[in-house]
């Protein structure tokens, strides 16, 4: 009886400590964007790209996305969510951002999202959308 004790005090005890290790983020991939992730303005359907975030094996630890454009010395927000990674040291996300929308006709928009956890945060481009000439940039 005291050895189950002990085995199941041990065992919560790593388990604890497992989830609550940091978040570790190795690489991070976003399929290439398409003329179907653009707004219905450039003849898109607005589909939500998706994210392949790899990291070191810990679950149920916070991962927030925000997907932002710089355009002509700006940052226009296209909304962030939250997820929270998986225990196989793979977290996909799609999420509703708003789609690129450059219709300005002139400037180049460049589509980046920023993923952050445990005060750790990288920037991984998307791709660059001419406006002027109506070209996605890879």
């Amino acid at each position: 009886m005291f050895v189950r004790k002990f085995l199941l005090a041990i065992l919560l005890l790593t388990s604890s400590q497992v989830s609550a290790a940091d978040l570790n983020i190795s690489s991070v991939e976003v399929a290439s964007m398409t003329t179907a992730h653009l707004c219905s303005r450039l003849g898109g359907v607005g589909v939500d790209p998706v994210i392949t975030i790899h990291h070191n094996r810990v679950s149920g630890q916070t991962i927030r996305i925000n997907m932002f454009d710089n355009v002509n010395r700006r940052t226009i927000n296209h909304r962030a969510t939250t997820t929270r990674s998986d225990g196989s040291g793979i977290t996909r996300v799609t999420y509703n951002f708003l789609p690129p929308c450059n219709t300005t006709g002139r400037s180049t928009s460049n589509y980046k999202f920023r993923i952050s956890s445990d005060g750790n945060s990288i920037i991984v481009p998307w791709a660059r959308y001419d406006s002027a000439r109506r070209k996605i940039l890879q």
